[in-house]
């Protein structure tokens, strides 16, 4: 590929790029009014798409952008979801993130109003093998390391056999 084609190709996907972000940032009910659009968001950011009503057209065919049933054009469900894919892999290598096995969960269930208080006092005495603990309506949510030997559930079991 020369360096001309691929510099065309990212001035394709640009401009793709930013029809999807405006048919998702709003209602447009003619080709006109995304073109029109375009052309305003070239002003304000300082960007050329160069884009022609044929080029609008084929670029809504290929991304295959659609009208509603209600007459205005929306992105398809699998492209919204590419597109979040692809921002979700782009964000966890930029965040340069690990995904760590194993970890365990615990749930604990109490009176309601006593969660807080309760994760309180297990991220207290676990604090070596609590990662993070939730809480909503009367349950705690426990995310812990696995334990060598005996199950950090047990250990929890051991306090309310206690009680």
């Amino acid at each position: 590929m020369n360096k001309e084609n691929g510099h065309k190709s990212r001035a394709v996907r640009k401009r793709q790029e930013a029809l999807v972000d405006l048919i998702l940032g709003g209602k447009y009910y003619s080709q006109q009014a995304i073109l029109d659009a375009l052309k305003e968001r070239e002003k304000n950011l300082d960007e050329e798409f160069g884009i022609s009503q044929s080029t609008l057209s084929r670029d809504l065919q290929v991304l295959e952008i659609d009208k509603s049933s209600e007459g205005f054009y929306v992105v398809s469900p699998n492209l919204e979801e590419d597109r979040r894919g692809a921002a979700l892999d782009g964000l966890l290598a930029l965040a340069n993130a690990k995904a760590h096995h194993p970890i365990d969960f615990t749930c604990i269930t109490c009176d309601e109003g006593y969660e807080k208080l309760v994760a309180k006092g297990i991220r207290g005495k676990y604090k070596e093998k609590v990662l993070a603990t939730i809480c909503d309506a009367g349950k705690v949510l426990i995310v812990h390391s696995p334990s060598e030997g005996e199950n950090f559930g047990d250990d929890i079991n051991k306090i309310f056999a206690k009680g």
